[in-house]
């Protein structure tokens, strides 16, 4: 068994501490992790029937070596691990991501305060080294797929094919995670480090082994969804991300065709694990994380206070944006346009509730008062040249009353708007990324579309010596189009009831979108 790392307890308590990940180690901390998930539960259990003090047992057959040559029926424990692993690297993820980029600014909380600043941000930075940080967490997902790959389900009698499409799956979403959010990373013990698209091709494989595994019609769980679905709307995004405009619109159409309405969630639960993000969006003590302005209307989309809402990670809108985008770089102005409204239709339809922020730390005083409780007069302006916008601010704090919250996807746009739009491809590709910035809110995107990459963290440098400090993805990627300044991405002026965004950072990306979008043809 290889991964690229592993931590132990301890790390939690020295972030710093400087660790080598032998092979050894690895496997004695996975084998940990899946006797308590898997094997223990089929193997050790049934012959300590009534077991009360474990510590006088000495059972000479219960080994390494034992345990996995007997893991009959662990396949389901380890889809629980997996399945576990993969929310909490999504928690992760989102905590990072989001403040990285334009979407949120870290106020108060003990999160780093670098991430606001992009350039700012190093592999030492402790919100990225912990544990809990989203280039460990994601590893380990990866890590657990390839450990039960090649360990758990060979010698478990019982795998069925379903089981096995979704280990694959989890394999190729952690690698397509690391490669939307590293430029350069290891994925062996102390291996060669491999740029972004060489694990999307090995995660495109994965992808399309658990399509084949999965068949053309396999069923889907009420909470953890349908993997034909997973790996359809995955593939068309890596292959988005490769460039391949055939095989991203292939999958994309694919994608609408077997399910158009699809949402694969993380899953949180009051008692086991609540979401990492809701901590910071949610369940806050002060104004920590706080949306741009003209986001403000999708804050907080998690709605409950135990941190157990889902989080959206894969869902049909994007097939729809995919295939808009396709369209636009073809010049392809009036189909681009239909995709995105069937986007905006699609976002629109998805479920909401009504949610009041009553708590006192959220009236945001920074924000004009604006002449009524739902805050209709104020105002937002995407850049200091762009049109008044309505509608965008809601009215937070004691006495406020209940709006509308989209809880999986929302936006701003309509049908009628992008149709009136002019048939300007500059236009329209601002339009595209505006939408993928709202319906992908806090779903862990927008920093990857405006071409930030991070940096590994200081103890892969450390511990690896094919990736020493100062190599290609030990140091933070932050394109030129990115503006320069403390928190630059975040700021904005009051004026009366106007507020005023100092870079509408969709217009940056569609006045370099030869650059920015993965597709040619600009």
């Amino acid at each position: 068994m290889q991964t690229a790392m592993v931590f132990t307890e301890n790390h939690q308590r020295n972030v710093k501490e400087k660790v080598e990940m032998p092979s050894k180690f690895l496997k004695n901390v996975l084998l940990g992790t899946l006797c308590v998930f898997t094997l223990l539960l089929t193997t050790v259990l049934q012959g300590c029937r009534g077991l009360l003090d474990p510590t006088p047992v000495q059972n000479d057959q219960v080994t390494d070596d034992n345990l996995r040559a007997n893991a009959q029926g662990g396949a389901r424990p380890l889809l629980t691990g997996l399945r576990l692993t993969f929310s909490r690297a999504t928690g992760s993820l989102l905590t990072v991501t989001e403040l990285v980029s334009d979407n949120y600014t870290n106020v108060t909380s003990f999160v780093s305060q670098l991430l606001d600043t992009p350039r700012d941000i190093t592999g030492t930075d402790l919100t990225l080294s912990l544990n809990s940080g989203i280039y460990v967490r994601t590893q380990e997902l990866h890590a657990l797929a390839d450990f039960g790959l090649q360990t758990i389900l060979p010698n478990d009698p019982t795998t069925t094919n379903l089981q096995r499409a979704e280990t694959w799956f989890y394999k190729g979403f952690a690698l397509l995670l690391l490669s939307e959010n590293f430029s350069r990373f290891p994925i062996a013990d102390k291996g060669q480090p491999i740029s972004a698209a060489a694990a999307r091709d090995t995660a495109i494989s994965a992808f399309n082994t658990a399509l084949a595994l999965a068949g053309t019609n396999p069923p889907t769980d009420p909470l953890y969804g349908n993997v034909r679905s997973n790996c359809l709307l995955a593939l068309a995004r890596a292959y988005r991300l490769q460039g391949n405009k055939t095989l991203a619109a292939q999958f994309a159409e694919q994608a609408l065709a077997f399910n158009p309405s699809y949402v694969f969630f993380a899953r949180y639960d009051p008692q086991n694990l609540n979401s990492e993000i809701s901590q910071h969006v949610r369940i806050r003590t002060d104004n920590n994380f706080q949306p741009l302005p003209r986001l403000d209307f999708l804050d907080p989309k998690l709605v409950s206070v135990p941190g157990s809402d889902p989080i959206s990670m894969l869902k049909t809108e994007e097939a729809h944006l995919v295939l808009a985008e396709i369209a636009l770089s073809n010049n392809d102005l009036a189909t681009a346009k239909t995709r995105m409204g069937q986007a905006v239709t699609l976002a629109r339809s998805r479920p909401t509730v009504q949610f009041t922020d009553v708590a006192p730390n959220e009236n945001r005083p920074s924000y004009p008062i604006g002449a009524s409780a739902a805050a209709a007069s104020v105002r937002v302006r995407a850049s200091p040249t762009a049109p008044e916008d309505t509608g965008l601010i809601r009215r937070r704090g004691v006495g406020s009353s209940a709006f509308t919250l989209p809880t999986v996807s929302g936006t701003s746009r309509t049908v009628a708007g992008i149709n009136a739009l002019p048939n300007d491809r500059r236009v329209l590709a601002r339009e595209l990324y505006l939408l993928r910035q709202e319906i992908f809110f806090l779903e862990g995107r927008r920093m990857s579309d405006l071409g930030i990459r991070l940096p590994v963290v200081e103890r892969q440098t450390q511990g690896n010596p094919n990736m020493p400090f100062g190599s290609e993805g030990t140091l933070v990627s932050v394109p030129e189009w990115i503006p320069t300044g403390i928190a630059a991405m975040n700021q904005f002026t009051i004026a009366g009831s106007v507020i005023t965004i100092q870079f509408d950072m969709n217009q940056v990306i569609a006045d370099n979108i030869a650059r920015v979008s993965p597709f040619s043809g600009w």
